[in-house]
């Protein structure tokens, strides 16, 4: 199953508008899919979902971000794994 960007869209102004404060975010979707497929929104799957759809949550919710007041800086942490090792 993946997003749709215009769901992570939607979802990061809902964080935006209702102000909920926000000083770490961990990116840690991934797909291993070696049957070529296009999303709805049109990508490739695995593009979209490990590239795409994490690059629009981190742009999307930098403004909450960086207004959040707290004593450490922000911060985003991208984890990855070895899938793209499996033969």
């Amino acid at each position: 199953m993946f997003v749709r960007i215009y769901l992570i869209y939607h979802w990061n102004i809902s964080i935006y508008v209702f102000s909920r404060p926000l000083d770490l975010l961990i990116l840690n979707a991934g797909v291993l899919n070696p049957t070529f497929k296009l999303t709805e929104d049109g990508y490739e799957e695995m593009f979209q979902v490990n590239y795409m759809s994490q690059a629009y949550l981190t742009v999307g919710l930098l403004a909450s971000m960086l207004t959040t007041q707290s004593k450490t800086p922000p911060r985003v942490i991208a984890i990855s794994c070895e899938s793209h090792r499996v033969e």
